[in-house]
């Protein structure tokens, strides 16, 4: 099938995942991005082996994920060991099943190798535009020190709301209000 109306009545379901998936990708971008709604998925140390994600909203290569207000996803971290490091990372994985075409997301940890030094652990990093079935968001960088949990480390980036950006305002009138040369643009940026 070619052309497709997405936002027009067809007599039938004819809207699908991909379809919002590739509007919220024009819009907010390809990439990664917390969005700055709720608690933006803020990280809540509980105990050695329990981190609380809050709420918040983001959009995984234009799928959009949540967790729900006045909800959170407990993490479980497994037992640091002495006189070694570790880093873990708190992910959010996008699923795909190929048979059913059934799409999911979970919060999930993934451990790291205990060393000297600590080293994050592989995670997937699927093109979900492109077809792909699995794909990792990292929200938090685990570090541990021994049995001790030193720093949760933020890894993704917010996205600034449209109303958060600047105005900018173009035409052929100088700053001053004075009219410029044949050809000449100006611009006037308003935050």
């Amino acid at each position: 099938m070619g052309v497709h109306l997405v936002t027009g009545y067809a007599g039938k379901e004819h809207i699908t995942s991909a379809d919002d998936g590739a509007f919220n990708a024009g819009i907010a971008g390809s990439g990664k991005y917390v969005l700055q709604t709720g608690s933006m998925f803020e990280a809540e140390v509980v105990s050695n082996n329990k981190i609380k994600i809050k709420d918040g909203d983001l959009i995984n290569q234009g799928r959009h994920i949540r967790i729900a207000p006045d909800n959170q996803e407990e993490c479980t971290i497994d037992n640091g060991l002495q006189s070694v490091k570790r880093n873990d990372l708190i992910i959010i994985r996008y699923s795909k099943n190929i048979e059913t075409d059934v799409e999911t997301a979970q919060v999930m940890v993934l451990k790291g190798v205990s060393g000297a030094t600590a080293v994050d652990p592989t995670y997937t990093s699927g093109d979900i535009l492109g077809g792909a079935v699995t794909d990792d968001f990292p929200l938090y960088r685990v570090k541990l020190d021994g049995l001790n949990i030193t720093a949760v480390e933020k890894m993704f980036a917010t996205l600034v709301p449209l109303s958060g950006r600047p105005n900018i305002y173009y035409g052929t009138s100088a700053p001053d209000n004075s009219v410029g040369k044949d050809g000449d643009v100006y611009m006037k940026i308003i935050s």
